[in-house]
């Protein structure tokens, strides 16, 4: 049975907009409703109230929600699968779970598409109509106070570039309104496993329960699986029936979870047992090839249940593997005088079973596609294209080793997404700092522009950023673009000096060679400037967004101040340096210093 799948969809966004001579609203006054199937989905509701919650904003007029079945209004915006909009065709293999499409018909316009399209397709139409744009959970563009408002004549087939684009900054993460306006889906809804869709076969089948019994299971190290049972056929046939077994009891637990994973330790090593090293070897030094072989296996005895008493829980499920750390290359032979790749056995082809490409091994202060040291990561995710239909995309953008400081990844992540789309990527997760309350280093800019890309590669990065600044910065963005674009010229002065390169993302950013006292210094000037500017604002709730948005990013400026440059400060000013820091850090609700660990750590090491 063919299941549901990731498999890449072509992104298109033709949008044909003409403003026409008849009003939708005049002198104050609609009698435009909203139009709901007679049983909508819980998608096609909440694509209701936002289109209710942002057309009142903007308007003050409260537009009414009517259920199909009784006498059809003159004039109605139709959103989801009413009968008006059945001429307008959404076909799931082409519009997936995210494309949408926007049409007037007549004076009514008809919102359709995928399963969570009907929801993006009520952000397009209020992005033409009245300016609509989301840059983070309090900061939005839209017109306000509009008494007369045009028709328009539209015409829009909007699909995005990546079928699944989920989340990892904590603050979008948790924020489920946040979540679908910036038009991502929850990477644990499409993808599952026991304890997690992460490292988790020792969760599927766990060494304190198994290894005394079973130790050809895994390596002899303890610190992963062997996928051959140490060359042991009669172990290993136990092992796949012990693996299938788990993940068949998960699929009783979540039939509707398209695709399983069962993934590898978060470590650097491989089982090195003979019968891996073999495998290894025939297949071009790719430790891959072990869990190709065995995960295929396995997917075949999860089919046998399929087709015999688990028949009513098979909806086509794949497996899901990491291509991360030991297993990242792929089990096929690269020609690199003609810089392709040739097939070594069909053993490796993967059958419902599908690779999640990652590594963290790469420099993402460039694109994937360039540098010595991404050169062989790209390739490797190119070389997969011969053994999978599918395959997933994990990236990274920040400093997992100091979420407090910018990295320089801005200007790498356009190719980089582009280069995944080329491939065929059918999910992107740009995995950035995913356990912060807030983030600083200008990373609720890097979050918009990326989920931006992630719909659509080819968006303007250099006018997103200008909008970005506009709408969070008020009369005082161009002081803080100024900065930013500072900021991204010393960015280019830092890889030279070595802030880039293998692991570029864990490199500890804390050294005078990667920052100028002076220059934060007068960033710090610029941003308290910033603040007395925006104090103008006379709506007291925008001027407390504006005035977070400003602190929020002079919190990193003050903290590389008081941490870089702590040995050339005296005891008394280093002490109101910190301080300083912590109340701008402690205001913007940045709750860690790092991955895994809270702000509190840095606060006592500093003493305030």
């Amino acid at each position: 049975m063919e299941g549901k799948n990731f498999g890449a969809i072509a992104g298109r966004h033709d949008f044909k907009v003409q403003q026409l001579d008849k009003k939708m609203i005049s002198a104050g006054k609609t009698d435009y409703v909203i139009l709901l199937p007679e049983q909508p989905t819980w998608q096609e509701e909440y694509a209701a109230r936002e289109l209710q919650y942002f057309f009142e904003l903007a308007t003050g007029i409260g537009l009414p929600t009517l259920r199909e079945g009784g006498q059809i209004p003159v004039h109605f915006i139709s959103v989801g699968n009413t009968r008006a909009a059945e001429k307008v065709c959404v076909e799931s293999s082409v519009f997936g779970e995210s494309g949408c499409r926007v049409l007037t018909d007549g004076e009514n316009y008809l919102l359709k598409g995928g399963e969570y399209g009907v929801i993006y397709a009520v952000y397009d139409l209020l992005g033409c109509i009245l300016g609509l744009e989301i840059f983070s959970a309090k900061t939005i563009s839209l017109r306000r106070n509009v008494k007369d408002l045009c028709l328009y004549a539209l015409d829009i087939t909007d699909i995005p570039d990546f079928r699944f684009r989920s989340p990892s900054h904590r603050y979008i993460k948790k924020n489920e309104t946040l979540k679908h306006r910036f038009r991502m889906l929850e990477l644990e809804k499409m993808l599952g496993g026991e304890g997690g869709p992460y490292h988790n076969n020792f969760n599927f089948v766990p060494p304190e329960k198994f290894r005394e019994k079973h130790p050809y299971w895994y390596s002899d190290d303890g610190c992963q699986m062997c996928y051959t049972a140490h060359g042991d056929e009669k172990e290993l046939e136990l092992l796949v029936e012990e693996a299938a077994a788990a993940i068949c009891r998960y699929i009783r637990s979540d039939p509707d979870m398209p695709y399983i994973a069962f993934n590898h330790q978060d470590n650097f090593e491989w089982c090195t047992c003979p019968a891996c090293t073999a495998l290894k070897e025939k297949y071009g030094g790719a430790n891959s090839a072990s869990a190709a072989i065995f995960l295929n296996r396995v997917r075949r005895k999860i089919q046998e249940w399929f087709d015999g008493e688990g028949k009513a829980f098979d909806k086509g499920q794949k497996l899901v593997f990491f291509a991360y750390h030991g297993t990242n290359k792929p089990p096929v032979c690269y020609n690199e005088t003609s810089d392709t790749f040739e097939l070594i056995d069909s053993e490796v082809v993967l059958k419902n079973v599908i690779p999640w490409f990652a590594e963290t091994n790469a420099d993402y202060t460039c694109p994937l596609t360039e540098g010595e040291v991404n050169l062989p990561v790209a390739r490797n995710m190119r070389g997969w294209k011969l053994l999978s239909d599918e395959f997933l995309f994990w990236t990274y953008g920040t400093n997992f080793s100091n979420y407090l400081a910018p990295y320089y990844s801005f200007q790498a992540t356009q190719d980089t997404y582009r280069f995944a789309k080329e491939q065929g990527a059918g999910m992107i997760f740009d995995e950035c700092q995913i356990d912060t309350e807030a983030c600083t280093g200008w990373e609720e800019l890097k979050a918009y522009v990326s989920r931006k890309l992630a719909w659509n590669t080819e968006e303007d990065t250099k006018q997103l950023t200008e909008d970005f600044f506009r709408a969070s910065y008020g009369c005082a963005w161009e002081r803080m673009l100024k900065v930013f674009r500072e900021y991204l010229d010393w960015g280019r002065e830092q890889v030279l000096r070595g802030f880039s390169g293998f692991r570029s993302e864990f490199i500890d950013p804390v050294y005078k060679l990667y920052w100028s006292r002076e220059m934060l210094e007068r960033w710090d000037a610029e941003m308290s400037g910033a603040l007395q500017d925006v104090q103008q604002e006379k709506d007291e709730k925008q001027r407390s967004v504006l005035t977070r948005n400003i602190v929020l990013e002079r919190a990193s400026v003050r903290y590389l101040l008081a941490s870089v440059f702590a040995d050339d400060m005296a005891a008394a000013d280093l002490q109101k340096a910190r301080e300083a820091a912590k109340k701008d850090i402690t205001d913007s609700g940045i709750t860690n210093f790092c991955e895994r660990h809270p702000i509190g750590e840095l606060f006592e090491k500093w003493g305030v």
